[in-house]
């Protein structure tokens, strides 16, 4: 069961309230719960695992947030991505959380009544309680953090924390992997991307040069919080439009973005309310999503619940189907991660 928080752009109080009253719903051991956490440590995290912890009467944490198989590693206090500082890289300029220091424990900083947060080096003796983070350069560092786990410890961390704790508790049975030659040139291809990474933007302006429709937010919904009826099915209109000409059509924010969180989330409504009316309006093959924020919003606003796995298409990319309903199938990435090829052949 994956349950969608949906904390990481609200305050700290409602991120802390919702996810006490989440674990108080769940009444679960820590040792069936994992908390999975923005990798490079994005959001209130911290008034979510204090939130979560007082629901579940807990008093100890072991957040590995770590992702060495993306060469996203913690390492002598600090957090490094490709070995770079984090604050160098495109990180630095996050529109929401910039990185402002590589030094983990100026990210992950508590207040009066928080848990305290300590960094530990593999193979450390860990204290009783608080928020315990571990460093890792390897899987196999995961595999040894993973041996600290016990009944008293709720686990946090990146995906490949989480892939390290699902092999102990409940080895995953094969997930097959997508087939890209199923997926037809020919499919019709709503791309959403809410992401504003360089990643994000630089291939986007790749897909425009070979002749894909970009057609970013209009400048009037961007500047205005309050959507628009207009404006969107303008909008709506073009990108139908353009699946006359084109089988696959990018929708995306398109402008250099504020460091303003509020205006953000107004950006992902007017994105989700312009997918909602074209699938109203144009029979969608499938929907790509980029950006997990961006996602979750989308499918919220479309009132989706329930899905299969179909597989991945590659690490990180991975496309489902709504639970009993054929079409269309929808593909989610994390906002800096890279697509497959697939999607420009």
């Amino acid at each position: 069961l994956v349950i969608d928080s949906n904390t990481r752009s609200s305050c700290k109080t409602v991120a802390r309230n919702r996810l006490r009253q989440l674990g108080k719903n769940l009444k679960l051991s820590p040792t069936r719960l994992f908390k999975k956490v923005d990798s490079v440590l994005r959001g209130p995290l911290i008034s979510e695992l204090n939130g979560l912890t007082e629901g579940l009467s807990q008093k100890r944490v072991l957040l590995v947030p770590s992702n060495p198989s993306r060469e996203r590693v913690v390492h002598q206090g600090q957090y490094w991505i490709k070995n770079e500082l984090i604050h160098k890289t495109q990180f630095g300029q996050d529109p929401e959380y910039p990185t402002q220091s590589s030094h983990v424990i100026d990210r992950l900083r508590s207040q009066p009544g928080d848990l305290p947060v300590s960094i530990f080096p593999p193979n450390s003796n860990l204290t009783s309680t608080g928020i315990l983070v571990g460093e890792a350069t390897t899987l196999s560092d995961l595999d040894m953090w993973v041996k600290e786990l016990n009944e008293n410890t709720l686990a946090a961390g990146a995906a490949d924390f989480f892939q390290a704790w699902l092999q102990l508790h409940a080895p995953p049975k094969c997930t097959p992997g997508v087939d890209p030659l199923s997926l037809n040139i020919s499919e019709r291809v709503l791309l959403v991307s809410g992401s504003a990474s360089t990643t994000s933007s630089r291939t986007i302006e790749s897909w425009k040069q070979k002749g894909i429709p970009v057609l970013r937010i209009p400048t009037s919904l961007f500047e205005s919080e309050n959507s628009s009826d207009l404006l969107i099915r303008t909008w709506m209109q073009t990108v139908i439009k353009s699946f006359q000409l084109k089988s696959r059509v990018v929708v995306n924010i398109g402008h250099p973005l504020k460091r303003s969180g509020n205006l953000k989330k107004h950006l992902r409504f007017h994105l989700a309310e312009l997918t909602s009316r074209v699938l109203s309006n144009y029979s969608l093959d499938h929907l790509w999503v980029e950006g997990g924020s961006t996602a979750s919003t989308l499918i919220r606003h479309l009132r989706w619940n329930q899905f299969e796995v179909l597989g991945n298409l590659s690490p990180g990319v991975v496309t489902l189907r709504q639970f009993k309903k054929e079409l269309p199938l929808i593909t989610l990435k994390p906002g800096s991660y890279t697509w497959p090829d697939i999607f420009c052949v």
